[in-house]
């Protein structure tokens, strides 16, 4: 029978050496750039955690009970000084406790309600000694299980976020682990835990680390198609195909195209083209704006070509073209003025217009006249 991804986890970092195993294991994945401060802190953060002893499953729900019961009776007492008092008080035990004192020592300077002082002092006192034991025994239970995190944060190294920082998100998770786990179910913590840390992790990635934010899911699912991706890409020795990692990790190949298009990279336009030069990717874009090069050539280089394949007319072809389409003029003249002008009929002139527009579709210049009115175009 298959074991839990996190029993085997929790085996794993309980077997070896804490800071050995980890240290082999970022030095293996190379896909973060630690600087030497880091490094530091994180070989006196590893110290001090593997330096914590981990709770038996038994142990853990002697702590998880004494934690519940000191909640249980803080709320209590809490409902019993806000009846006194008469208003409530939040859920900030420390802001909650700072508030009783002023109000039982203003209360404590009024002789009349002095034996009223003196009970809610107690309640107080009370109230204050649960809420610092829930918390000591609450730090016994993360203390013991920040392995867990670190040993899940290793995992998504290589996504964005610094090592350090993925911890920390680790914690949090871990911390929410603490304060909602049921000991009663009878599950072992570091079972229900996981499921809080790679939550924090996942969050954090997705609301840190891009440009554009992606969703959650997709985080998590570009994980095991970039591991499946790499693994394939050795064994071929080429980019894996959508299809290829489709089946390997049992999702549509759209969903693998949707999860590497999430995974591009964001480029910045200010970056230079190549390293050391002036010229940036924003240089290179193109103006939708603008009129393209090609099409300014072709405007440019337009009118000699029609006056080179005009010269295979006759002079009066030549200038009944240029007046009809209003090369040379200011508009287009029409066949009644082009008549008028040239002491001819309408109909005379729509003639010649027509065998001068013949001779010059079967001209070797009409393909190059052609190609020059589209790019124009």
């Amino acid at each position: 029978m298959n074991k839990p991804q996190s029993q085997i986890r929790s085996q794993e970092f309980q077997s070896k050496p804490f800071s050995d195993s980890i240290s082999q294991t970022l030095r293996k994945r190379n896909k973060e750039k630690i600087s030497n401060r880091d490094q530091r802190l994180l070989q006196t953060y590893f110290k001090e955690v593997g330096e914590e002893t981990l709770l038996t499953p038994a142990e853990e729900i002697k702590v998880a009970a004494k934690i519940r019961k000191c909640q249980i009776r803080a709320r209590q007492l809490k409902m019993i000084i806000e009846k006194h008092i008469g208003r409530s008080l939040g859920n900030n035990n420390g802001k909650i406790i700072d508030g009783l004192k002023e109000i039982s020592d203003k209360a404590s300077d009024v002789p009349k309600i002095e034996t009223h002082s003196k009970h809610l002092s107690r309640l107080i006192t009370l109230l204050k000694a649960y809420s610092e034991k829930g918390n000591r025994l609450r730090n016994i239970f993360i203390k013991a299980n920040l392995r867990l995190v670190v040993s899940i944060a290793k995992g998504y190294t290589g996504y964005g976020l610094p090592f350090l920082d993925l911890i920390q998100e680790g914690n949090i998770g871990l911390i929410k682990a603490v304060e909602r786990c049921d000991y009663t179910k009878g599950y072992k913590f570091s079972t229900y835990a996981c499921w809080w840390i790679h939550q924090s992790i996942c969050r954090a990635i997705t609301d840190q680390t891009r440009t554009i934010r992606v969703p959650a899911y997709i985080i998590q699912k570009s994980g095991k198609v970039r591991d499946i991706y790499f693994s394939l890409e050795e064994k071929t020795g080429r980019p894996p195909l959508p299809e290829e990692i489709a089946k390997e990790v049992n999702i549509s190949s759209e969903s693998v195209k949707r999860v590497l298009r999430a995974n591009e990279k964001v480029v910045c336009l200010d970056s230079p083209v190549w390293q050391g030069e002036k010229t940036t990717l924003m240089d290179s874009i193109p103006d939708p704006n603008s009129e393209p090069p090609d099409s300014l050539i072709a405007s440019a280089s337009l009118p000699q070509s029609v006056d080179e394949a005009l010269l295979i007319l006759s002079p009066r072809e030549r200038e009944i073209l240029k007046m009809r389409f209003g090369i040379n003029y200011e508009n287009p003249v029409t066949l009644d003025e082009i008549g008028k002008g040239l002491d001819l009929t309408r109909e005379r002139v729509r003639q010649i217009e027509k065998r001068s527009l013949e001779k010059l579709r079967k001209s070797d210049f009409a393909p190059a006249l052609r190609s020059l009115m589209e790019v124009c175009q």
